[in-house]
């Protein structure tokens, strides 16, 4: 079921199977900020990632030794979220363990998505919480993708006039991945920079920009056509950046807890890179915040 919320300034609609954003409208000229899918591409708009980033190697991993088989970014985005606030302004969608959460992850858990729109802006904030009797472990994160400006030439794209500004000059760390893109291999220093191109030739060199102590909080997205996204994403483990390689007028502006799994990885839960834990009856939240040119 699809639902908006509206302050007047920004409409958002979201999609209550998986609790992913499905459009972000700006009211005084309708200009739709969301990718809306396209079967020639991703087809998807947002993915609420928990309780893994991205892939599991050979799409396993085991707790105390007993092996789970799971989807692609875990197990949230496949399950149903039911409505448990909503206002003009604000809808809270909560996802609890069930039987079948369980056959591909072993713990109960209940995970939420709070969706806020004020004075324009979009604010998201994602909890887990531990309602087992046992330590949990577990990764999360948010997966928007958003419209940027494309040109068209012997039927292939150049987004190249777009391009992630970081505000400020940063050094960070990258994951380096194998061939098809998959799996982390090690990590290596990006270099000093204060801007990231959405070009295909970025995707298609790294297949995913996974930026690791970024030294930042906020970037902006920059639009050939002189719009601005601002993208507040707090502290995070990982800051990605993903496309289809060839396809596609949209970026994904991905802020992780976590990371993909190795090339040659810990099969155990507990001792992979980047997960978190929580005790029982605790929380653990992020918030990201999205707001556009007036």
């Amino acid at each position: 079921m699809i639902s908006t919320i509206s302050d007047g300034k920004l409409s958002v609609s979201v999609n209550s199977y998986g609790a992913t954003l499905s459009s972000l409208k700006r009211m005084r000229d309708g200009r739709e900020f969301l990718w809306q899918g396209s079967e020639d591409s991703w087809t998807e708009q947002d993915v609420v990632i928990f309780p893994f980033v991205a892939r599991q190697k050979d799409g396993w991993y085991t707790v105390d030794g007993k092996r789970y088989d799971v989807p692609l970014h875990g197990v949230c985005r496949h399950q149903p979220f039911s409505a448990t606030r909503v206002s003009d302004t604000e809808i809270v969608l909560t996802n609890v363990f069930n039987e079948d959460s369980l056959t591909k992850y072993p713990y109960k858990y209940e995970y939420s998505v709070r969706f806020k729109v004020d004075d324009g802006a979009l604010t998201v904030v994602h909890t887990a919480k531990n309602v087992d009797d046992k330590l949990m472990y577990f990764m999360m994160g948010a997966h928007p993708a958003f419209n940027i400006c494309a040109t068209y030439e012997g039927g292939k794209i150049n987004t190249d006039g777009n391009y992630i500004d970081f505000l400020k000059e940063i050094s960070p760390d990258y994951l380096t991945l194998e061939e098809k893109g998959h799996y982390i291999t090690g990590k290596a220093p990006f270099g000093t920079i204060d801007r990231l191109s959405t070009g295909k030739d970025v995707m298609i060199k790294y297949k995913t920009v996974m930026l690791t102590d970024v030294g930042t909080d906020k970037l902006a997205l920059r639009l050939a056509d002189g719009e601005s996204v601002y993208f507040d994403f707090g502290k995070v483990d990982v800051l990605a950046f993903w496309s289809m390689e060839e396809s596609g007028a949209y970026v994904c502006i991905e802020p992780w807890h976590g990371a993909p799994d190795k090339l040659n990885p810990d099969r155990e839960l507990k001792d992979k890179a980047f997960v978190h834990m929580l005790e029982p009856g605790k929380t653990f939240s992020y918030t990201y915040k999205v707001s556009f040119d007036a």
